[in-house]
């Protein structure tokens, strides 16, 4: 018995406002997936075993004081 997937196509039209909003969340993003692959790889070099709860307890915890710009 095979799925059948029913999909809609939607198209954002967003205005300067939206746009601008739209690239600090995705830099945002962007920004810490790659600050977390970093310290990932970091601490592999170490020899140091971390998990994804761990870098994220480390990431949130370092937002407010050095990462002000992620608020």
């Amino acid at each position: 018995m095979s799925a059948i997937s029913i999909t809609h196509k939607i198209a954002l039209k967003p205005n300067n406002k939206h746009i601008t909003y739209f690239k600090k969340a995705f830099g945002c993003a962007r920004f810490a997936y790659n600050w977390g692959l970093a310290k990932w790889k970091e601490n592999y070099q170490l020899g140091i075993k971390t998990n994804h709860l761990q870098l994220k307890k480390e990431f949130n915890a370092l937002k407010k004081s050095q990462f002000n710009f992620v608020y």
